[in-house]
């Protein structure tokens, strides 16, 4: 073998030794990487154990005013662990309107403040309430106030949830009075129509329209109101139509005739006289 082809074989044995180291260095770089990665997301997304938060709110008990110590909401720590009130920030967004800080227990500050009730105050655990209360601000005066509030652990930065109370029902409450009313009106009008025909002591003697009447602004013409009914062509105004008067020029009670002659007594000139 000349000495040309032994430097030929040296040649292709070294490139493969080449290519081997190469590849155990990418290996190695790459590793590491992964490695700081992964340590970098774990740290991230842990404070020594993983914490998943979930809060429910909902409106305080009442209706808020225009005072300023309006009890707001009630947030329940629904799924969690213990947490510190000194590491927390509650915001407060009312109808969409930009977020205010609550001032946390151990604080003073703020348009709102977080009270906590518990035996540990300053700790908020699973399945505990804590109550928002206006602080010195009218925030919500009415009962359709939405709140949306957030909760963020201040030491990581790290947003733990966030939860809103909704919007109140009036309306529907609103729709419900006026559903009812329809009805109630058309019975009250159904009626007066088998009351007008009746009464015949009043409509018949005039052949109009008299109902039931509070004032003799509300009867037609010619007429005027009497003991809740509407009496027209009444010349003594005492409460009979002139057709079934027995004395139409006079008022005369209770159609008073002594003599049975036909003739109230007010017009009789012998009332208690001979039958005339």
């Amino acid at each position: 073998m000349s000495k040309l082809d032994r430097f030929d074989d040296r040649e292709d044995a070294v490139s493969p030794v080449i290519a081997t180291i190469l590849m155990v260095a990418i290996t190695v770089v790459l590793a590491g990487t992964l490695y700081v990665w992964a340590a970098g997301l774990a740290e991230s997304n842990t404070d020594g154990t993983l914490s998943l938060y979930a809060f429910d709110a909902k409106e305080a008990p009442g209706t808020p005013t225009e005072a300023t110590d309006d009890n707001l909401a009630i947030i329940t720590m629904s799924q969690g662990q213990d947490i510190t009130w000194s590491v927390l920030s509650v915001t407060l967004s009312v109808n969409g309107a930009a977020s205010t800080t609550c001032a946390v227990p151990g604080q003073t500050g703020g348009s709102c403040v977080v009270v906590d009730s518990s035996e540990e105050a300053n700790t908020w655990s699973v399945g505990e309430d804590v109550t928002v209360i206006e602080n010195g601000v009218d925030m919500c005066s009415d009962a359709n106030c939405e709140m949306s509030f957030a909760i963020t652990n201040l030491r990581t930065g790290q947003s733990l949830a966030k939860t809103t109370t909704g919007v109140g029902s009036n309306p529907v409450s609103d729709n419900t009075d006026t559903t009812p009313t329809d009805p109630v009106d058309d019975t009250s009008q159904e009626p007066q129509e088998p009351v007008d025909n009746d009464d015949s002591t009043g409509d018949d003697s005039t052949g109009g329209d008299s109902g039931a009447c509070t004032a003799s602004s509300e009867c037609m013409a010619g007429g005027y109101c009497y003991n809740g009914q509407c009496v027209y062509d009444d010349q003594d105004m005492d409460g009979v139509s002139d057709q079934q008067d027995n004395c139409p020029q006079n008022a005369n009670a209770n159609q008073a005739d002594s003599d049975q002659d036909g003739t109230g007594d007010a017009c009789d000139s012998t009332p208690y006289g001979p039958m005339t």
